[in-house]
């Protein structure tokens, strides 16, 4: 998944800095964009690939010794198509529901200095910026979420292969500055770089749930931001 993320992520990066193809450049969303620099990207670059290998292998360890508690499936035979469906909305609603409460709680005053600031230093954020963050919001927000719906359903190795290159490229584009028709909205977590207080899920059902997808509305849950 490194692989993909890195060559789909330079791809949008060769979209910002070229603006090609113009085709493309009608939705760019980004209105505060921030300059980017040989040192912003190294920097990036650093970070990210520190997350990717320590702290991804770290978690891995922490989470993989569940799978075979939840039973391996069979690699020769092939999901169902209501299986695949099944396992994947599964891991979907799973990384949803984890993701808007780990996100919304590092927002917390006591937390966002030192675990999420660093994330929002991007506030418009390219597509490579999607894992440029503290280990512990890596941890907590990327893996995490992403990793907990494979260990509980424990789903067909393709469906788990098409679940985690789902995440990769809903996360490279949520990030991107680009609202492409038929494909990830990104508008969404575009509003919450922008404004830090809405949009804390991925798709909106928690932050309908919650009342924090309208950004004039102030959440009315963790008031000690």
């Amino acid at each position: 998944m490194a692989i993909l993320y890195w060559t789909v992520g330079f791809l949008y990066l060769i979209m910002d800095l070229t603006k090609k193809p113009s085709f493309l450049q009608k939705y760019k969303m980004n209105r505060n964009e921030v300059p980017i620099t040989w040192p912003l990207l190294k920097e990036m670059i650093v970070t990210i690939v520190f997350n990717q290998i320590f702290v991804g292998i770290a978690v891995s360890t922490i989470l993989y010794p569940i799978l075979p508690l939840r039973g391996l499936p069979p690699i020769r035979k092939m999901p169902t198509i209501p299986e695949f469906f099944f396992e994947i909305y599964g891991c979907w609603f799973v990384r949803e529901y984890i993701f808007f409460h780990m996100h919304r709680l590092i927002h917390k005053r006591s937390l966002y200095k030192h675990v999420h600031k660093k994330h929002h230093g991007w506030t418009a954020p390219i597509a490579l910026s999607a894992e440029y963050c503290t280990p512990a919001e890596h941890a907590l927000c990327n893996l995490l979420p992403a990793m907990a719906g494979p260990a509980f359903f424990a789903p067909h190795y393709f469906s788990t292969f098409m679940w985690y290159v789902h995440v990769m490229l809903s996360t490279l584009q949520k990030h991107s500055g680009y609202n492409i028709p038929w494909y990830y909205d990104s508008m969404r977590h575009e509003m919450h770089h922008e404004n830090f207080r809405t949009n804390y899920g991925l798709i909106g059902i928690m932050d309908w749930w919650y009342g924090t997808s309208d950004p004039k509305t102030r959440p009315n849950r963790y008031d000690d931001e």
